[in-house]
């Protein structure tokens, strides 16, 4: 234990039911600590400023945005664990990431390249889009806030940097870091998750570069960059470059969207480029792609059609993207616990007319990989389900809907060879959006896996 590390005298033993093992680090926002719980289980607990208890309207807001962040996807975040922000002092507490944060293994080891820059940006990329799915925007991501964990990088301090903004005028503190913080949020503007977008782009500058794109002598300088300054990002590697300088555009309606960023980053959008960017090329590339897309997912389930119907009427559900294999790992904290199912209600022959059209997302898989996925919905007609990086396509049919309106689908995978050809899942739709999560068939090792995935319908 290192002496930065180590308990000092006015450190408490316990915060709520948690035992105090050491410092993990202080900040602006309070101390965390590596503290235990009684099954031993590490987690951090992080106690935040006095002033965040000082009134009932405070505490109940900084509730409200924790336990919106505790529905946040936890496979590229730490996930809320709990939170007591009536106790004195008031603590919240996450999962505990074992590794050193972005900054200080830039710091120690330099800029990251090839396979691990690109691992890195489709990471925090992931983070940032379930994030803003749950109706939060971080507002504080940047090189601190990105721990390296054994299984990835994962992003922190989400859900509360909001409610933090509620006390800014009593600390007389900006919630964000300068060289992170989009220009809107500089300027005092309403800040969405656009501003996220801005400081994913100035991260991934500094994993690449070892630097802020608009670092430089003085807060003020970098401040005055920030808003009217063009960012370095010389250091950062084709195509990469393109999209960070999209993301860093001045204004919030020129920059992509967290899931846009992510789509393109697993290939499945067009190379931006600096005077359209990935947001008009993905809107050029739905328009041209719809027709080809219904026909190659089309395609392959009349091709098996010819060479076997009788797959698709067997009682074995199809699988949602996993490779060979890749089910028997125990993957990381993206495992779905198994639920007792819901009360049956009905048992449909198709999904909704409501639910018609092409959906795409991304699944994410507890093995750690995160996979393109397209479902295409069609009225009296089968629905096609397709994982473009994969080569698979298959078939969707409908089990049962549940008396929580969520419905229990069978898959079966009729072509490509890399995903596991049988396996449930269950879809919820939302506003807007499918939720699914996915088990495969079967028994023993093979039920470590599952994985999560959140669809989007693809515009006209």
């Amino acid at each position: 234990m290192t002496a930065s590390s180590a308990l000092r005298g006015s450190d408490p033993a316990f915060i709520g039911p948690y035992r105090i093992v050491r410092r993990l680090g202080a900040g602006g926002q309070g101390i965390v600590y590596l503290g235990t719980d009684d099954a031993g289980t590490q987690v951090a607990v992080k106690v935040l400023r006095p002033e965040i208890a000082a009134d009932e309207t405070t505490r109940s807001r900084f509730a409200r945005e924790v336990a919106i962040a505790q529905r946040v996807a936890s496979f590229c975040t730490a996930q809320f664990l709990a939170a007591d922000l009536w106790s004195d002092p008031p603590y919240i507490v996450t999962e505990y990431v074992d590794g050193p944060s972005l900054q200080e293994e830039v710091a120690r080891n330099g800029p990251r390249t090839g396979a691990a820059l690109h691992r890195l940006a489709v990471g925090t990329a992931t983070a940032l889009t379930a994030i803003h799915e749950a109706g939060l925007v971080h507002r504080d991501f940047k090189p601190g806030n990105v721990l390296l964990g054994a299984d990835g990088p994962r992003v922190i301090d989400f859900g509360i940097a909001r409610a933090l903004d509620a006390t800014a005028t009593v600390s007389s503190q900006v919630v964000g870091t300068p060289a992170y913080m989009a220009p809107e949020q500089i300027k005092g503007a309403e800040i969405g998750p656009a501003a996220d977008v801005f400081a994913w782009g100035a991260v991934v500058a500094f994993a690449a570069t070892g630097r802020s794109p608009f670092a430089a002598d003085s807060t003020h300088a970098v401040l005055y960059r920030v808003i009217g300054g063009e960012p370095d990002i010389a250091g950062v590697p084709d195509p990469l470059r393109a999209l960070v300088a999209r993301c860093l555009a001045k204004e919030p309606a020129e920059r992509p969207t967290m899931r846009e960023v992510l789509m393109w980053l697993l290939g499945s959008a067009d190379s931006p480029d600096r005077e359209t960017g990935p947001r008009s090329h993905a809107v050029a590339a739905r328009r041209r792609s719809r027709r080809t897309l219904y026909a190659a997912v089309a395609g392959a389930a009349v091709l098996a059609l010819a060479g076997g119907a009788a797959l698709w009427l067997t009682n074995g559900a199809g699988s949602a993207a996993k490779e060979t294999g890749g089910g028997t790992t125990a993957g990381r904290a993206t495992t779905v616990a198994r639920t007792t199912s819901s009360p049956q209600v009905s048992t449909p022959s198709r999904l909704p007319r409501t639910l018609t059209g092409v959906w795409e997302g991304v699944l994410a898989q507890s093995n750690g990989t995160n996979r393109p996925m397209t479902v295409v919905i069609r009225p009296n007609a089968r629905t096609l389900v397709s994982y473009p990086s994969l080569g698979c396509a298959g078939l969707l049919t409908v089990v049962r809907r549940d008396a929580d309106g969520q419905f229990v689908l069978r898959e079966t995978i009729v072509k490509g060879t890399k995903c596991t050809r049988q396996g449930r899942l269950t879809m919820r739709p939302g506003d807007g959006k499918l939720l699914l999560t996915y088990f495969p068939n079967g028994s023993g090792d093979e039920m470590a896996y599952s994985a999560t995935a959140t669809l989007y319908r693809k515009g006209v």
